[in-house]
């Protein structure tokens, strides 16, 4: 009876999950809501990036090609 009840309760999690994430009017959020124009340019995007640390050479690097690529779009 006990795994009917976890195995169960693991799909009610999961069902919760995905129908938390749906939205009934089918838009997508934006934490920038700006208006939206006919032409999209770098100007008017928001990009994130995440990085834990920089325990190597290769995040350091990494984060470095990312700054630049970004300045070099604008």
């Amino acid at each position: 009876m006990r795994g009917i009840l976890k195995t169960f309760s693991v799909l009610v999690l999961m069902w919760a999950v995905i129908v938390s994430g749906c939205r009934p009017d089918g838009e997508s959020v934006s934490s920038a809501e700006e208006p939206t124009n006919d032409k999209t340019t770098y100007r008017n995007l928001v990009v994130g990036y995440s990085q834990i640390g920089a325990e190597s050479e290769w995040r350091t690097g990494n984060t470095a090609s990312i700054k630049g690529a970004a300045e070099d779009l604008g």
